[in-house]
């Protein structure tokens, strides 16, 4: 291990580093919602701008397989907050999704609203290895 890492790791264990940094939100997750009784499954592809606090990336769902960015958001205290806002039959769909890292999984809320109805779900994401 070399010097930098070692220092990393003490700094993490003595609560130095902040929680964004000791949190590793990066990657391929496999996320899981189920509304109206419908469970779709997508890929969220996550990363953290080099500032730690900036979350970007992407999301595609297992229907038409088309990456769509989701909104830049803010990562905070292992808290994850993000949306993505798409097209379908003509109308705007837009996905929030709010959760909490612990590991490899995110767990929280999904909210899907379309035509001005809305719903909200439970939401899990797993990280892809």
């Amino acid at each position: 291990m070399n010097g930098s890492v070692k220092a990393a790791v003490v700094l993490a264990v003595l609560g130095f580093v902040s929680p964004a940094i000791a949190a590793n939100q990066n990657g391929k997750w496999k996320s899981s919602v189920t509304f109206n009784n419908q469970s779709t499954e997508s890929i969220l592809r996550l990363r953290l701008d080099s500032e730690g606090s900036i979350l970007t990336g992407s999301y595609m769902d297992g229907q038409d397989q088309r990456a769509v960015p989701i909104t830049p958001t803010r990562f905070t205290d292992d808290r994850i907050d993000f949306s993505v806002i798409r097209e379908s039959n003509g109308q705007r769909v837009t996905l929030t999704y709010s959760g909490t890292l612990s590991g490899d999984t995110i767990t929280g809320q999904g909210r899907l609203e379309v035509g001005g109805q809305v719903q909200s779900t439970d939401w899990v994401a797993r990280r892809m290895r």
